[in-house]
């Protein structure tokens, strides 16, 4: 745990050669590590699933899927949480359970400001890692590889770093205004009235840190743009659409959405959507947890225009036949995450309202 691990040749973490073991691997960051995974779970001894390794808010920067399990009958039981990869992919091998990963190419990472010069930390309160984990880690550790405390803001952040106001870039000092020379005093010849000593400026103080907004907790209705939108979803004139297809939900467009619900219960989503084609239909979308494929595909009957539409997902449905239609989601009172992924091109997101679902009568007595 918090550590950085750079420059390495070939395999830089072999990990585990019992049978049993429990690993724990979190807030570390991994950068230029060759063409091997960052963490390799060695398969030579009989773990058939006994072993365990628990790989939590890490930032990886690889070519590679960062993670490889052994394969065939040796497989450690792997659960990924938190962590966000660049340039590679999470996992070569088998995995027991994920959430909440953010996957990107170097450009999408570069788009939205992580870099090598600020170690690929979030640089603002909207970056795409920001409010976008979940706590379940919580039990293991409270503070980033900086030791700044979780959360700072209203989520837990993805990543080795949890960001905080002016942790994201480092800080520049204004140059002080040059203090001038004074005037000398002429010898007098008769004596004319001295020059004034100029007074040396004084050296400007930094200005005060601005915090940054943290993002808006929304009622139970809102529009698409309300929320936190990153590419390659793009504002239209209607709502939110992207322009390509992508079909992992970790490389497409993202939209995340604050909610307060003040009421605990079984709440579907109604949503005005303008899907125009067969081609231009669906989204991925979850509630606290990013969405994954193909079970939370919502597949969307094409509109004529803006209409009203309940989210669905696809489970082990097909795309013209969605298993959980409509999708209930169980909500405790507080507050919770939409969270929004594009998937075919063209589909655009105009609006959503969380509706509960009225309980069902109890008590009832027949009479005759």
């Amino acid at each position: 745990r918090n550590n950085v691990i750079h420059d390495t040749y070939a395999v830089n973490m072999l990990l585990g050669n019992g049978v049993g073991e429990s690993l724990e691997c979190y807030n570390n960051l991994f950068y230029n590590t060759g063409g091997a995974a960052p963490i390799d779970l060695d398969g030579r001894a009989n773990h058939n699933g006994t072993s365990t390794a628990q790989i939590y808010n890490n930032t990886f920067v690889a070519s590679v899927p960062v993670i490889r399990n052994s394969t065939g009958t040796n497989p450690w039981k792997v659960t990924a949480r938190n962590n966000h990869i660049i340039g590679g992919g999470l996992i070569s091998g088998p995995i027991f359970s994920q959430a909440n990963n953010l996957v990107q190419t170097v450009a999408q990472a570069s788009a939205a400001g992580y870099s090598a010069a600020n170690q690929w930390r979030p640089i603002s309160s909207s970056s795409p890692t920001v409010n976008a984990g979940t706590p379940d880690v919580a039990s293991l550790f409270s503070a980033d590889l900086l030791r700044t405390s979780r959360p700072q803001l209203l989520a837990w952040d993805i990543g080795a770093y949890e960001y905080k106001s002016g942790l994201g870039l480092p800080s520049t000092t204004p140059t002080p205004t040059p203090t001038p020379v004074p005037t000398a005093t002429p010898v007098s010849n008769p004596s004319p009235s001295p020059t004034a000593t100029v007074t040396p400026a004084s050296t400007p103080l930094p200005g005060p840190t601005v915090a940054p907004t943290p993002p808006a907790v929304l009622g139970l209705s809102f529009n698409s743009t309300d929320g936190i939108v990153t590419p390659p979803f793009v504002v239209t004139a209607g709502g939110i659409a992207q322009p390509i297809q992508t079909i992992d939900p970790a490389l497409s467009g993202r939209a995340a959405y604050i909610v307060n619900v003040t009421e605990a219960g079984n709440y579907g989503i109604a949503a005005q959507v303008n899907c125009p084609s067969e081609g231009s239909n669906s989204f991925f979308i979850s509630i606290d947890g990013e969405p994954n494929a193909p079970l939370m595909i919502w597949d969307i009957s094409v509109t004529d225009g803006a209409q009203q539409r309940l989210v669905s997902w696809r489970g082990n449905g097909t795309d013209s036949s969605n298993q959980y239609s409509p999708k209930i989601f169980s909500l405790n009172a507080g507050i919770h995450q939409v969270i929004v992924r594009g998937r075919e091109g063209g589909a655009e997101l105009v609006r959503m309202s969380l509706v509960k679902i009225p309980s069902p009568p109890s008590n009832l007595t027949l009479t005759q």
